[in-house]
């Protein structure tokens, strides 16, 4: 379990401190969880800090098929943006609408992984090159299809 405090000594110098690491001055060390103890060359002085703890078996996945646990408030009071992602999330949807309405030609079937690249050439126009991931190149012979 890591405990992380931010806290601002005397002379309003702010400092992010894990446990049980030394503070950039070089002179505290972080010693409780709950309430923290600064000791200055062994002299006991307190300090007010806010601590947020979190425990690592909250977010590690006991089987690596397990889904990463994410943590969301979906208090439309804390998220002023939502209107508007909504709105972009709705037009850009409209848009993939258009695109998949025009009528569908033929399907390249064939490659194993993703198509990185197409090229044609300007004297031979009904073959297309298309390469992908795998390392693999083939010719289609688009008026055939």
């Amino acid at each position: 379990k890591h405990l992380c405090c931010r806290f601002v000594d005397q002379s309003g110098f702010e400092n992010i401190v894990r446990s049980g690491s030394k503070l950039p001055s070089g002179i505290f060390y972080l010693s409780l969880v709950l309430f923290v103890n600064l000791v200055i060359k062994d002299q006991q002085k307190k300090m007010k800090v806010k601590v947020i703890s979190r425990s690592t078996d909250e977010f590690t996945r006991e089987r690596s098929q397990d889904l990463q646990r994410v943590f969301r408030n979906f208090d439309p009071k804390l998220r002023p943006q939502e209107k508007a992602v909504e709105y972009v999330r709705a037009l850009n949807a409209a848009k993939l609408e258009k695109i998949f309405a025009r009528p569908f030609i033929g399907a390249m079937d064939g490659h194993i992984d993703a198509i990185s690249c197409m090229a044609k050439n300007p004297n031979f126009l009904k073959g297309i090159f298309s390469g992908s991931m795998d390392g693999d190149i083939r010719l289609w012979d688009i008026a055939s299809r």
